[in-house]
């Protein structure tokens, strides 16, 4: 029986030229808003920079401090409008080939610690609808709690998340795009890695 073909692409900085949190943020709100929440968590970003806390709860704190609070459709709306700012940032040739998986693969994922949120309206565009990224967490009255839903999509979390999501790692072969430590693993599991 020949093997399915799986293809999964990081985001920031594999399909984007830069990382989309920030960029995110000034989109949404007022940049002094961002300013002022950067400077109020500038002890946790050090920690983080510092190896002291993990990316996943520096990303978290920060993401309370400027999220928390707002309804989930504000938000939600905020991450539409936020597909063309995207496409602003794309690496074109990354495009290419990430049309070219589409063709010519079984399915194709886009694995990204940023917010699933945000990207998903982009993929969409591109006819992707496979997106693991971290997840957020919402009240019952519908507010962002600034939570996360599980842990930050990085690291060997992204294995873990396309183990779920692709349970029978013997049925396919699998080709990974990424460029930073947060794909290592990602790439250490995959038949054909491509360090971008």
């Amino acid at each position: 029986m020949e093997k399915r073909r799986i293809v999964t692409f990081d985001f920031d900085g594999t399909l984007t030229t830069g990382d989309t949190f920030i960029a995110f943020a000034l989109h949404a709100l007022t940049r002094r808003r961002v300013i002022a929440s950067i400077i109020a968590e500038s002890a946790t970003l050090t920690g983080w920079k510092c190896g002291i806390i993990s990316n996943g709860k520096a990303k978290q704190r920060l993401f309370k401090r400027l999220f928390g609070g707002m309804t989930i459709a504000e938000f939600n709306r905020h991450c539409s409008t936020f597909a063309t700012e995207i496409d602003k940032m794309m690496r074109h040739e990354m495009i290419q080939t990430l049309k070219s998986a589409r063709e010519g693969a079984d399915k194709v994922y886009i694995i990204s610690a940023s917010i699933e949120n945000w990207i998903k309206p982009w993929a969409k565009s591109l006819g992707i609808d496979e997106v693991i990224a971290t997840r957020i967490t919402v009240d019952s009255e519908g507010i962002v709690t600034g939570g996360f839903d599980g842990n930050n999509c990085y690291g060997a979390e992204k294995v873990r998340r396309l183990q779920e999501a692709e349970p029978q790692r013997e049925s396919y072969i699998l080709t990974s795009y990424g460029d930073s430590r947060g794909d290592r693993e990602i790439l250490a599991f995959a038949d054909h890695p491509h360090l971008v």
